[in-house]
């Protein structure tokens, strides 16, 4: 095969010999001319012929079908507007299934149709259902608006109001919104609880508590809404468990790769999470000045009471009485004396309440296991003080609520090195890499032929040179006078390009 390839090489160096130099420069010039061409006859013929899938759609519409081609390995453009939407004719059977699939393009009923579509022969009960549709569809799209929404739909169901005075009404209002999110989009409580907000409110009569926002699966996303906000439900417990537990994971096996390489350690950690509630309340009182143990006096109330009755005593009986009188033990008279006295203070003191609401989700307990690859260790194992010592580390870099610490030593049989899936709109076309091998194949060669010409050049001069120099010595030995000056004449038009060349030499010497 060598042999072969020298051979044409040869051929070809022979071929280009018989070429000067503006001959290989209009040669090489017209080789990347037709290069050029070839590439631009591949490109023009490769393209794809787009056709139109779509036309008069309104930019929410025509955003909607892009997206959902474009997320379906489909390639779309807009055409002469943005209303048309275009695919690749070998894509258009498949485009048209995938975005009916996805039930698009969508042409919900809006209040415009609910003015303008009526007659006068139209109910009041009809004209109430067409306002009502139309509100549910402003609502959706009002929905689809908030960022991770993909696509929303709204049901309201509003009790018919009786014209009787006495009936009781009751029956409330109630709406359900269905969510179908993007793709690895996750709506936070709040959020959701604020679109139960944006419903209600845009409804008359409607309470927030009465509207359910459902996800993709059908599971209620609001319905802890009323419950205490201070309180988890289990499905966030272990979701922020977990979290943890990958965070703590994460960051020891960055911390530990630094030392030991990156893909030499592995590291299983587990975490417990406290999630009960707990609130203190405390009142405390003091005085408003420091080191006082009396407060500020605020009120003032004195009372003093003093009272003091003195009595005689009198004959008994009356004077009818006087046949039979009754003798009683007299005395000459009484003294009674009352006193009282009150002091109310009313002082003016500090009161402190405090309700402390111990945070849900402190860690609790921590065990951690660690395997360290041997081919990543010197003597491929840990003596015990090393061991500690990466234990105590650890433990330190978990945190001080860990349990357990393990390390282990064990050889790995996973490669050190991942490997990366190539992206297949990342890989260059086939026809690209002939275009470059070329241009490098034609690169290389004219560097090769302009070595070889250089070399051949300089031979060439040597080989010249060679006569003019033997002839110089058989002037300078044999040869004077007259007869020099006419042989070096006869030289000069035998072979002027070698003694210009020999002049050449002498200047360039001196």
């Amino acid at each position: 095969m060598s042999e072969a390839l020298d051979k044409i090489r040869s051929q070809l160096n022979e071929y280009f010999e018989k070429f000067d130099r503006k001959d290989k420069i209009k040669i090489i010039v017209v080789a990347i001319m037709v290069l050029g061409v070839l590439t631009g006859v591949i490109l023009y013929f490769s393209r794809a012929d787009y056709t139109v899938l779509y036309n008069d759609l309104d930019p929410q519409q025509a955003g909607e079908v892009m997206d959902t081609l474009e997320a379906n390995g489909i390639r779309a453009r807009h055409g002469a507007t943005s209303s048309i939407v275009e695919v690749p004719v070998n894509d258009e059977k498949r485009a048209q299934v995938v975005v009916a699939t996805e039930g698009l393009p969508t042409a919900r009923f809006s209040f415009e149709d609910a003015f303008t579509g009526g007659s006068f022969m139209m109910t009041s009960e009809e004209r109430t259902q067409r306002m009502q549709l139309a509100q549910q569809n402003f609502l959706a799209s009002t929905i689809e608006e908030i960022q991770g929404v993909r696509k929303a739909v709204v049901n309201i169901a509003i009790p018919e109001r009786s014209g009787f005075v006495l009936v009781d009404d009751q029956t409330q209002a109630k709406a359900s919104v269905y969510l179908d999110l993007h793709r690895s989009a996750q709506l936070e409580p709040e959020s959701v609880n604020g679109i139960a907000v944006l419903v209600a409110n845009a409804v008359d009569g409607l309470e927030s508590n009465h509207v359910t926002i459902h996800g993709p699966d059908g599971r209620v996303l609001n319905q802890d809404q009323d419950s205490d906000d201070t309180t988890m439900d289990v499905g966030n417990q272990l979701s922020l468990q977990r979290k943890v537990q990958q965070d703590l994971e994460n960051s020891i096996t960055d911390f530990l790769s630094t030392v030991y390489g990156y893909g030499n350690v592995v590291v299983m950690a587990n975490v417990k999470l406290d999630f009960d509630s707990e609130v203190t309340e405390i009142t405390e009182f003091s005085p408003p000045i420091e080191d006082e143990t009396d407060g500020i006096a605020r009120s003032l109330q004195e009372l003093d009471i003093r009272s003091e009755s003195i009595g005689a005593g009198e004959v008994p009986g009356t004077d009818p009485n006087t046949e039979d009188i009754v003798q009683y033990v007299e005395q000459d008279g009484y003294t009674s004396t009352y006193e009282e006295a009150s002091r109310t203070i009313n002082y003016e003191i500090n009161e402190l309440r405090q309700q402390i609401v111990r945070a849900q989700g402190q860690v609790q307990d921590i065990t951690v296991a660690v395997y360290l690859n041997s081919n990543a260790l010197p003597d491929e194992d840990l003596t015990d003080d090393e061991r500690t010592e990466l234990m105590d580390i650890i433990s330190a870099a978990a945190g001080l609520d860990t349990r357990v610490v393990q390390v282990g030593v064990q050889q790995f049989d996973t490669p050190l090195v991942p490997d990366f899936d190539m992206d297949p709109e990342s890989i260059i076309p086939w026809w690209v890499w002939v275009i470059i091998a070329l241009l490098v194949t034609a690169i290389a060669y004219i560097a090769y032929r302009r070595f070889v010409r250089k070399d051949e050049e300089d031979e060439e001069t040597d080989e010249e040179l060679a006569p003019a120099i033997s002839s110089q010595e058989e002037l300078d030995l044999e040869m004077a006078g007259s007869e020099v000056k006419q042989s070096i004449e006869k030289l000069v038009n035998k072979n002027p390009e070698a003694i210009a060349n020999l002049l050449r030499n002498w200047l360039s010497e001196d």
